[in-house]
Parts: structure tokens; C-alpha cells; sequence
């Protein structure tokens, strides 16, 4: 019973970060760069799914369509309004990482300042489900599969359709692609709202499963990131299973040390991506100084 409780509480984890990870990736393919702002606009989606569900009274459905319309449109205010015209004058990586991480704070000042500092809630009364011993609610079942079904539509629309292939062909290389006439400011425009109104999906299954705060995406965006940077390179299938590595990470962190460990493996595990990044980058640049 426990192994199979511990087993379904690493898809539920993985499933979280499997969402926000895709959401995140679409974007930073495109217009490689860490959109830190991201998790703000998860905590805005979370925020909308409260006014949409709570204050409106409105289907459940119909709230997720809303709050995944207006994350979009935060998203591409951002991008239309920030980032090109940084990307324009040239603007460095670490010059967007920090920019980014300014609308992160505004985007937090702006909700507590609307809703306040305290904790909105949307979660109610879910049937519960028993496998074998193991429990698990209706709202993570759900998630479990929205998360399947969105790994397998990414994966069929990234290999299948024209805009699949444009968008892989940006990501591989957005230079080349300019050149084949390929217009890199919609591709990206593109991004940001496929990758805004993804995030809404996973903010709507977090607000159902723990308190809505103006701060409740950073964490799950780290964690998405990781995911990310361990299994990009094998695509949206690679990066679900690199979220169900950090889910497993976690948990078994939890079973043998204690609660407040159970990031730390993932943590530690997005410095050594970084550091191997770093390596490799330097390694390369040597190489060629040195031809």
C-alpha cells in the first residue's frame, strides 16, 4: 500500500511540474531567455480561476477557458510591450533575467495589492478514490490525465503540423529560420500565448489542490524549469519524464529525510545542470580560440 500510494504521489507531483515545465518550455525555446515572469502569471491565472469559479459562480469549464484567455493576453502584453522592444536594442540574456524577474515583482505587488496578502481558496469536497489501498482525489486523477492528454497533443502538434515544425525549427535555430523567411517576432508572439494559456491549466489543478497566493508560482516554476533543462533535449516527452525524476527526487527525500528536504534534490540537481552548462559552454569557446 505504501509503495502504491508513493507511486501515485509522484504522478500527481510530476504532473504539476510536467504542465508548468511545457508552458514554460514553449516560450524559452522560442525566445531563449528565463521568463521568470512566468510565475507571476500562473499566480494571475490561479487569482482569475477564483473570480471566474467563486465570486461568478461560473462552470468549472468555462472558468479554466477565461482564465487561460487572460493569462494569454498578460502574457503577450509582456511580450509586446517589454521584451521586443528589449530584444530590438540588443538586450543581453542576463539583462531579460533581470527584467523579468522586475515583472515577477510587480505582477506579485499588483495581486496583493487587488486581493491582499492572505490566501484565497477555491478547493472543495472531491470524490475520493481508492486503488489498492492507495488514495487519490478527482481533481488528481484529472490532472494525472489533462497532463497525459497535453504531452501527447504537444507531441503529435510539435511533429505533425507546419507550426510545430516552425516552432521546433526557431528552437533549433532561429537565425536560419529567419533566413528560410520565417517570421521569428510571431513565432515568438506565438509562444507566449500557447505557453500563457498552458500555465493556466496548471495554475487552475494547484488552486484546487492549496491556498491561492500572490507568490504561489515561484516554487512550481523552479521546479518546472528543472524539469525542463533535464529532459529538453528529448523533447515533451523528455520533459515529462524529467518531471517524474524531481517528483520521485522529492518524495523519496521526504520518506528518508524529512518534509523540508524534499526540494533539495532538485535543487541541487538544477545547480549541477547549470554548472555542466557553463562547463560545456566554456569548453566550446576554447576550443574555437583555439583553432
Amino acid at each position: 500500500m505504501l509503495l502504491g500510494q508513493l507511486i501515485i504521489n509522484i504522478l500527481i507531483a510530476a504532473s504539476t511540474y510536467t504542465l508548468v515545465a511545457l508552458s514554460f518550455a514553449v516560450i524559452y525555446d522560442t525566445a531563449r531567455f528565463f521568463h521568470f515572469a512566468h510565475a507571476g502569471i500562473l499566480a494571475f491565472a490561479a487569482y482569475q480561476i477564483y473570480i471566474f469559479e467563486i465570486e461568478c459562480g461560473l462552470p468549472v469549464l468555462l472558468s479554466v477557458l477565461l482564465s487561460a484567455g487572460t493569462s494569454a493576453g498578460l502574457g503577450v502584453l509582456l511580450e509586446l510591450i517589454v521584451y521586443r522592444w528589449l530584444h530590438r536594442r540588443r538586450a543581453k540574456g542576463l539583462v531579460l533575467l533581470l527584467v523579468s524577474l522586475g515583472l515577477l515583482a510587480v505582477i506579485e505587488g499588483v495581486l496583493s495589492l487587488i486581493f491582499g496578502s492572505g490566501t484565497k481558496s477555491v478547493i472543495a469536497a472531491s470524490m475520493v478514490l481508492s486503488v489498492n489501498g492507495a488514495r487519490i482525489t478527482g481533481t488528481q486523477s484529472a490532472m494525472i490525465t489533462v497532463t497525459v492528454l497535453i504531452v501527447l497533443v504537444l507531441w503529435l502538434g510539435s511533429r505533425t503540423t507546419q507550426f510545430g515544425r516552425i516552432l521546433r525549427a526557431v528552437a533549433d535555430d532561429a537565425d536560419l529560420a529567419s533566413f528560410m523567411g520565417v517570421n521569428i517576432d510571431c513565432v515568438v508572439l506565438s509562444a507566449f500565448t500557447i505557453g500563457s494559456a498552458l500555465v493556466a491549466i496548471a495554475a487552475f489543478f494547484l488552486a484546487h489542490e492549496s491556498a491561492i497566493t500572490p507568490t504561489m508560482g515561484f516554487n512550481p516554476l523552479l521546479l518546472g524549469m528543472v524539469a525542463m533543462l533535464l529532459g529538453k533535449k528529448l523533447g515533451v516527452v523528455g520533459i515529462a519524464s524529467g518531471s517524474i525524476i524531481i517528483a520521485s527526487l522529492q518524495h523519496i527525500a521526504t520518506l528518508t529525510l524529512a518534509p523540508g528536504w524534499q526540494d533539495l534534490g532538485a535543487y541541487l540537481l538544477l545547480i549541477l545542470i547549470l554548472l555542466l552548462g557553463s562547463s560545456r559552454r566554456v569548453m566550446t569557446k576554447s576550443k574555437l580560440a583555439g583553432v
